[in-house]
């Protein structure tokens, strides 16, 4: 990937379109918790709560999408995620749906421990954090595919003029841009990430 193309995912808001595109997603990454703070990997078995700078990321990121026309929310069944799905809801009166399918990649063994040591690992394999094989973990092939199948559902229940939020972790929402984009999803994990981002994604219009 050229660096030219990983700016435009810096940004905190960016629209991401392709060629016949209608139904919109709001892509959000959950606030902060006292794991990201320390730089330690959530996975899914570290299921904490959002720290108190995370709630106020929450409310910070529910005010900015307070207009939006939103249809639906989706948000991942982890409690960093849910808590802010939830909390962005109560601007627009509408349930959260929690999807399994959009937990974190699962690192195995790696959970709980500090990113650095996964690049330790990864380096001494010759290879990256991101094409780091994951013992008792989810395969990088899997992973794609799971969140691959969220995004095909989507297109089953909602119409095309629908926008819908999506409340997730940074694994996630670099697959779905990998998805809908054509993007290699090991690049596409490398992708920079902020608590409480919001990337504008536009899906295709559903052929009849």
């Amino acid at each position: 990937m050229r660096s030219s193309e990983l700016k435009c995912f810096r940004l905190r808001r960016k629209s991401l379109r392709a060629r016949g595109v209608r139904m919109k997603l709001l892509l959000v990454r959950h606030g902060e918790t006292a794991e990201n703070a320390k730089r330690l990997l959530q996975g899914q078995s570290i299921n904490g709560p959002l720290s108190e700078a995370g709630l106020a990321q929450a409310v910070s990121v529910a005010k900015s999408l307070a207009k939006e026309k939103i249809s639906a929310i989706y948000s991942s069944d982890l409690k960093r995620a849910a808590q802010t799905a939830e909390i962005i809801a109560k601007e627009h009166a509408i349930p959260v749906t929690l999807a399994p399918l959009l937990r974190e990649r699962s690192f195995g063994e790696f959970e709980g421990k500090p990113i650095s040591f996964l690049d330790e690992c990864a380096a001494k394999a010759g290879t990256t954090r991101y094409a780091m094989p994951m013992q008792n973990g989810e395969h990088m092939d899997h992973f794609y595919a799971r969140i691959s199948d969220f995004l095909s559902s989507l297109s089953k229940i909602h119409k095309d003029t629908d926008t819908i939020v999506i409340v997730s972790h940074k694994g996630v929402l670099r697959m779905i841009l990998a998805a809908a984009n054509g993007l290699d999803p090991t690049e596409a994990m490398s992708i920079p990430s902020k608590n409480v981002e919001v990337i504008e994604l536009v899906l295709p219009k559903k052929e009849k």
